[in-house]
């Protein structure tokens, strides 16, 4: 009587399977890796019920499958090659066979599938979904959107949604400033920055966005199905003060920027370390790295130890300027400037009498040698030229060389007092 009963089924779903026009799948138990054989099994059978609800397939149920292949006295234990994949299809008459994997990596999940055509043995559909969070999101959001991806069926395009499942999820994009900050979801980590197009259930969702010393958002969105949703992060600093107790009339610079001269008020930054350089004409400069701390008060105590004067005098008395330079002093720069300007006009005007001298001498030889008068009236006008020339370049190289002197002089007397 049971062989009978299992004959007349053969014959009935042979019947239904001719009659319909959609393509027939069965779907094979999914290897699994890192998972226990029932949560592999019930993973599985959730991707059945996903399949049949898009409608693409005319799915065999898995307990007339097995029926049938016991019939056949066919174990299914170690069927994971496309071959016995295609040897099962044949024996239930079915068109095509789904098989894949599910495995987890950290906190990933990742679904790889293919649709074997039982006639040509080819793999003629392949997909690859991933996915974060437990098994519970895995079972309830994740097949649903493997079977939309194995089956081509866009979510707009998916079949209404049975009770208890969600066909339509909502998709949400969240943007962060800094676009260091992490995003998470439902406190699943889901990268830095931007997330585009995350599938969820339909209702509340928590979102959060964090960033070292930054302040944390916490929000709490609540979503419709097939609802899109754009949400935008930024994120604050967390901020301190710095303070600074010492020689007033100095520059702060801070990371390399001037910001403040001293006595100044507290100056807001993002809490952390910061290097810092405190400076002023006639004294060493002051460097330290304090720290400053979230909604606090950083106080830096400093005191300016003075350059010694000798070197500075020293050094403005071989080189006007430089003993400034060397006590930090801006005008330094122009007594500088303006000695060395003044050298180079001076020299040049000496390299311009020392050539006139030339022409000088010659001129005044080629005169006392002439005989003829003409000649000779013309030689005394060239020799006249030459050393009016001569007397101009003598003067200037003097008024150059004088304000050098006088350059120096005022230079010595301000390194002095």
């Amino acid at each position: 009587m049971y062989a009978i009963r299992r004959f007349a089924s053969l014959i009935l779903l042979s019947t239904a399977l001719v009659a319909q026009v959609k393509p027939t799948l069965a779907v094979l138990d999914f290897d699994g890796y890192g998972l226990s054989g029932p949560e592999v099994a019930a993973l599985t059978n959730r991707l059945r019920t996903n399949m049949t609800q898009l409608d693409q397939y005319r799915i065999i149920e898995r307990g007339l499958m097995l029926d049938i292949l016991r019939e056949q006295d066919f174990q299914m234990s170690g069927c994971t090659s496309d071959e016995c994949a295609v040897e099962v299809g044949q024996l239930l008459g079915a068109q095509f066979m789904l098989s894949g994997s599910i495995g987890k990596v950290g906190a990933t999940w990742s679904i790889e599938m293919r649709i074997i055509d039982v006639e040509t043995g080819e793999a003629v559909r392949s997909a690859s979904y991933d996915t974060q969070g437990s098994i519970d999101v895995v079972l309830t959001e994740g097949m649903a959107s493997a079977a939309r991806r194995i089956s081509g069926v866009a979510i707009a395009d998916a079949a209404p949604a049975t009770v208890g499942f969600t066909i339509r999820p909502a998709l949400l994009s969240v943007s962060v400033s800094p676009g260091q900050g992490i995003i998470f979801v439902d406190d699943i980590d889901r990268g830095a920055g931007q997330l585009s197009g995350l599938e969820l259930a339909p209702g509340s969702h928590k979102v959060t966005a964090r960033l070292d010393r930054y302040h944390t958002i916490d929000t709490t969105l609540s979503l419709e199905a097939g609802e899109r949703s754009d949400l935008t992060l930024a994120l604050q600093p967390m901020n301190g003060y710095l303070a600074f107790t010492g020689n007033a009339g100095a520059r702060v610079k801070i990371g390399g920027r001037t910001m403040a001269m001293t006595p100044t008020d507290n100056i807001l930054l993002q809490m952390g370390t910061y290097p810092i350089a405190i400076s002023k004409p006639t004294y060493y400069t002051f460097t330290a790295n304090p720290t400053v701390l979230y909604d606090h008060i950083t106080t830096v105590d400093f005191a300016l130890n003075p350059k010694p004067k000798l070197p500075a005098v020293l050094l403005s008395t071989v080189l006007p300027g430089s003993g400034q330079l060397y006590h930090a002093q801006k005008r330094g720069a122009i007594f500088l400037l303006a000695a060395a300007g003044l050298a180079v006009l001076g020299y040049s005007q000496e390299a311009a009498l020392q050539a006139f001298q030339e022409d000088y001498d010659v001129y005044l030889q080629e005169y006392n040698s002439e005989t003829d008068i003409t000649a000779a009236l013309a030689k005394k006008a060239q020799v006249q030229d030459s050393f009016d020339a001569m007397k101009t370049a003598e003067q200037q190289r003097n008024i150059f060389f004088g304000a050098l002197g006088g350059v120096w002089t005022i230079n010595f007397l301000d390194i002095i007092f």
